[in-house]
């Protein structure tokens, strides 16, 4: 591939995730307000299911957690399968009672609208690319 086309759709990619700044700060901001322990992030885990189901096809039912995810798109043709994993529990801190309070103390928050952002972007060119890519939220996490 020459370096012109190379340049080409680095920036029609860059233009693609530019154009979902809004959708970004959305899901950062709303993972940030809403901190949710490991395998109780129904709220968030809506928000970004939520957010991926508009340009993807989300299941929520294949992954065994009631808290996972799974986004698939399909490119215009066969290609590369580029995985995006979502982590957005917080961790616990002790109260001073002796309970945990869950807070985002860990950058999930952008973890979370970086895929958004990233799945989106890529949706937006699906008809140029020969891809697929999957958002995940699988992983079995234990809580703090």
């Amino acid at each position: 591939m020459s370096a012109l086309i190379t340049d080409v759709r680095a920036l029609a990619l860059t233009d693609a995730v530019d154009a979902q700044r809004d959708r970004i700060l959305d899901v950062t901001r709303f993972v940030n307000r809403h901190p949710e322990l490991a395998h109780e992030e129904f709220e968030c885990s809506r928000h970004i299911a939520g957010a991926l189901a508009t340009a993807l096809d989300v299941e929520t039912t294949l992954t065994g957690m009631a808290t996972g995810f799974r986004a698939t798109l399909t490119g215009a043709s066969p290609g590369p399968t580029v995985a995006l994993v979502a982590v957005y529990d917080a961790v616990g801190m002790p109260d001073g009672d002796g309970t945990l309070r869950a807070v985002h103390s860990c950058g999930h928050g952008p973890v979370a609208g970086a895929v958004v952002g990233a799945a989106l972007a890529l949706a937006s060119l699906r008809e140029s690319r020969a891809l697929a890519v999957t958002a995940d939220r699988l992983t079995r996490r234990t809580a703090a």
